[in-house]
């Protein structure tokens, strides 16, 4: 019986261990981005997921039905997470209020920054057409950079734009 391939762990970034940084170049070539703007994307993104992750709470069935995934701002408007909801004025019969269980944001990183790598391939081919794209400001993004909304840590927001762009969708 021979043994299954060793993965081996590459640290790319400070905080950023990944499989194998194949995604990562190939996100730099794409992008021109920096090391140190991957970093930069890398935790901003990071960021957004912990942040978003603290606003949602799990409304679940009390009688075995279906659970639903809601903003706690949605069951009272001053709540930004579970612990601020007042669970006491809330009226949901049926349903009982449970927090979000929490997921570790690097497990969602390296696919986030995979697909934006995909979409990059998949409309452009040419590294040096996906550079262009990538510095050129487009109002899909408010006049931005598609490379600083990356660098703010929105790799899926360049996979949807460039999606759209697939499909005929003028942006």
């Amino acid at each position: 019986m021979s043994k299954p391939p060793k993965v081996r762990e590459i640290t790319v970034l400070d905080s950023f261990v990944v499989a194998d940084n194949a995604a990562v170049e190939q996100l730099r070539q794409l992008t021109g981005l920096t090391k140190d703007g991957v970093h930069r994307a890398v935790k901003n993104f990071e960021d957004r997921i912990r942040k978003s992750q603290r606003s949602l709470v799990q409304l679940e069935s009390v009688a075995g039905g279906a659970t639903m995934t809601v903003r706690a701002s949605s069951l009272q408007p001053t709540a930004r997470s579970f612990s601020s909801l007042k669970l006491d004025q809330l009226d949901l019969p049926g349903y009982r209020v449970k927090s979000m269980p929490t997921i570790d944001p690097k497990e969602q990183v390296l696919p986030a920054l995979q697909r934006a790598v995909e979409a990059l391939q998949m409309t452009f081919g040419e590294s040096e057409d996906a550079q262009s794209w990538m510095q050129t400001p487009n109002d899909a993004f408010n006049g931005k950079t598609p490379v600083s909304v990356l660098e703010d840590g929105q790799p899926n927001a360049i996979t949807t734009v460039l999606g759209a762009a697939r499909e005929g969708v003028a942006l």
